[in-house]
């Protein structure tokens, strides 16, 4: 798939299977969160297996269900932070 059909394609979603990710799309995902941190200047992360990750109070925005993997966007505090975390985020987004 192109990064044009990805951009077309994409739909959002809440409600995920209850399954662990593939070691092979662990993979995948991971090898570009190298390469992207390296280029954005980011600390962009992969966690896996998490269930209590939005279960808290605060974490109540889009009611997930299963949503036990996710990607933290993170960096070093600058004028352009978010900016970078929006370009290298959708890029994931695609991507996954």
């Amino acid at each position: 798939m192109t990064i044009q059909e990805a951009i077309e394609a994409r739909h959002s979603v809440r409600a995920y299977k209850d399954q662990p990710l593939s070691e092979e799309i662990v993979k995948v995902l991971e090898d570009e969160i190298v390469k992207l941190n390296h280029e954005g200047q980011l600390h962009i992360q992969l966690i896996c297996n998490e269930p209590k990750a939005f279960q808290g109070t605060m974490a109540k925005y889009g009611k997930f269900r299963n949503a036990n993997n996710y990607i933290v966007m993170a960096g070093k505090k600058a004028d352009d932070l978010d900016e970078r975390i929006g370009y290298y985020g959708e890029h994931i987004v695609l991507l996954a």
